[in-house]
């Protein structure tokens, strides 16, 4: 059976521990599957931490009116975690191949409501690597713009200012 686990967390404390689990959608309880479970919708951009590039989306449906007026309020800036597979039960599932393929956090939080559908479109932007405060950074060498310039191998025209 396809699996996923969608886990929303508060934001960490002062003193930087995790935050709490403040909600979570899950095709599996307890490790048993769940017929019944929310039907999920996700489009996820996959690149490296170093690159920034537009923004995943996560679509909930089935989700109750106080809940989508809730987390329209509450959600803005908590931290997602997402992990998807297979579970247990056909023949090619491999449930060790699940894994966590999204952790950021929600940029903006969308509930719409047409007719008797109720859905929850989560946009989600790369988060922070880690909330432990990093300090002290090490610095950065980093070369100069004229410098860089001028250890090419061709020769170049022109000048280059250096401001500041």
């Amino acid at each position: 059976m396809r699996f996923y686990d969608i886990q929303i967390f508060n934001a960490p404390d002062a003193k930087g521990n995790p935050g709490t689990l403040y909600r979570q959608y899950s095709s599996m309880k307890n490790g048993v599957f769940n017929p019944g479970c929310l039907m999920v919708e996700f489009d996820l951009l996959r690149f490296g931490e170093s690159t920034p590039k537009g923004q995943s989306c996560i679509t909930v449906w089935g989700i109750s009116p106080q809940e989508m007026q809730q987390a329209r309020q509450d959600m803005f800036g908590m931290t997602i975690k997402m992990w998807v597979g297979m579970s247990k039960g056909l023949p090619l599932a491999k449930p060790e191949q699940r894994g966590l393929v999204l952790e950021g956090t929600i940029w903006q939080v969308l509930g719409n409501w047409q007719g008797t559908e109720l859905r929850l479109d989560l946009i989600v932007t790369a988060g922070p690597v880690s909330d432990v405060n990093p300090l002290p950074l090490a610095p950065v060498n980093l070369t100069k713009f004229n410098g860089a310039v001028e250890q090419r191998a061709r020769k170049f025209n022109g000048a280059v200012e250096q401001r500041g």
